[in-house]
């Protein structure tokens, strides 16, 4: 069997810090899933001395004092887990791992009411089908811009429940705004042409100054995006004394 290194001392110092903030992150309670008779349950994962404890803190992720109100959003985030077989109870019940981490990331954002609950289930409701939604789109290789269109919306729409999360507590939220501005370009064009190139001008020296103000034009695609024209269509546009002659390069 092949041993294994040790952490080099710089992550072992940097788990250090690590470990100091994990300890004082608050704690989501456990649950316990049971099956009987077709039905499943959910209940304290701890000894019955710690039951009134273990109610406590699940009145405290859902910011309510009534076993009732906890129950129904219990219920509401186990239909968004996957569910498993339980093969002795003959039942099919949601995924523990998955309804423990519903409820964890409820209380993350520390609802302190019932209404602050329901903007955060509906949160990780989003996060749910978000995820789900990209593992499919994850195993096409051309996804249909439809599915796409919807996976852009849900995130968004998970940023605006945490935006509105944050204004209820009170918090200001930063937006970053864009400005696109429509400016005016001058270009400047100088066009020298010395005595010894008197070949390709006929066997006369030239010298001219051409300033030329150009305003750039709307395309289709963005404001202020300059729409290029072909050098036959330029040509097109200019007067039959200002055209260059075909034989005066040779």
């Amino acid at each position: 069997m092949t041993s294994k290194r040790r952490m080099p001392a710089k992550l072992r110092q940097k788990a250090q810090v690590a470990t100091a903030r994990h300890q004082a992150r608050p704690i989501a309670p456990d649950v316990q899933i049971t099956a009987d008779e077709g039905k499943w349950s959910y209940g304290n994962p701890y000894q019955a001395a710690d039951e009134r404890a273990w109610c406590a803190l699940m009145f405290e992720a859902f910011g309510t004092r009534q076993r009732d109100v906890a129950n129904v959003f219990v219920n509401h985030l186990a239909r968004l887990c996957s569910t498993q077989w339980d093969e002795t109870a003959q039942a099919w019940r949601p995924n523990e791992n998955e309804l423990q981490t519903a409820i964890a990331l409820v209380q993350s954002l520390a609802p302190r009411n019932e209404a602050e609950a329901a903007l955060a289930a509906q949160a990780v409701a989003i996060h749910f089908a978000t995820m789900k939604l990209a593992h499919h789109v994850a195993g096409r290789s051309n996804p249909d811009a439809r599915t796409l269109a919807s996976l852009a919306a849900l995130a968004k729409a998970y940023v605006k429940q945490l935006e509105a999360m944050q204004q209820l507590k009170g918090r200001k939220v930063s937006r970053q705004k864009i400005t696109v501005r429509n400016e005016r370009h001058v270009h400047h064009h100088q066009h020298v042409h010395a005595a010894g190139d008197a070949r390709n001008l006929g066997g006369q020296s030239h010298a001219t100054n051409s300033f030329v103000e150009c305003t750039p034009m709307p395309g289709k695609g963005s404001l202020g995006s300059v729409v290029p024209f072909s050098g036959a269509e330029g040509q097109a546009r200019l007067s039959n004394a200002r055209r260059p002659k075909r034989g005066a390069e040779r």
